[in-house]
């Protein structure tokens, strides 16, 4: 008595394996989106914190070279002393 073996793959099987190639390709394409998505965010926030910076320096360039100098007077005579000596009060 012999018997056949039949090499048949259930249908259960191959929709498994399919159903699992259908979610492995929907989790690279989230993947990859997710990455996309970033690195513009990243790319957008790096040209925003660029163009701040840029603004901030050439208005305080712009407010440096606004503000005069501070006076120089050539009457003044700038120096140090020590008093030697105090005169007597007169008390009255």
């Amino acid at each position: 008595m012999t018997h056949a073996t039949t090499a048949a793959v259930p249908a259960w099987t191959l929709a498994r394996f399919f159903a699992a190639l259908v979610l492995l390709a929907a989790f690279a394409a989230s993947l990859l989106l997710g990455a996309v998505l970033f690195l513009t965010m990243l790319g957008l926030a790096v040209i925003l914190a660029l163009a701040l910076y840029l603004r901030f320096w050439w208005l305080r360039r712009k407010w440096q070279r606004q503000t005069p100098p501070p006076p120089h007077h050539d009457d003044v005579l700038e120096g140090e002393y020590t008093v030697e000596g105090e005169k007597p009060t007169r008390k009255g």
